[in-house]
């Protein structure tokens, strides 16, 4: 299980490499959000975590646990906030790859939603990249 949270680390560390281009979510309109739920890409071995959308905040799994946040969107700016996560507490082989996965929504201050990928960011900083699922 070390091999899956080094490789979650390793995909969350690439992720925050990659910068936005010349247009930041800011820039433009973007998607609402509500009633979407979308798969983190580039996760190895394991439950893939997710997030699910709703007009009362946000759910999903972690890797292992469940959890659910507080969300502050806004389509017009593409600004997104995502608070007061909450988590379950069962204790699982892979809570380094798990802590990291909610360290990063925690952090995260923008959204831009291409197609049927969701970025999540921190200014311009790529943090995280989900596949929609429904």
């Amino acid at each position: 299980m070390k091999n899956l949270a080094l490789a979650l680390t390793a995909a969350v560390a690439l992720n925050s490499c990659t910068t936005m281009g010349n247009g930041s979510a800011a820039n433009s309109t973007q998607q609402d959000l509500t009633g979407t739920t979308w798969a983190v890409t580039d996760f190895v071995k394991g439950v893939t975590p997710d997030i699910t959308f709703t007009q009362d905040g946000a759910s999903g799994n972690a890797g292992c646990n469940r959890f659910n946040a507080q969300v502050t969107a806004n389509k017009a700016t593409g600004t997104l906030s995502i608070s007061n996560i909450a988590t379950t507490r069962m204790a699982c082989e892979n809570m380094e790859a798990e802590s990291n996965y909610v360290k990063m929504l925690g952090k995260v201050n923008r959204y831009r939603v291409k197609g049927k990928t969701l970025e999540l960011l921190q200014n311009d900083l790529l943090l995280l990249k989900f596949v929609k699922t429904n």
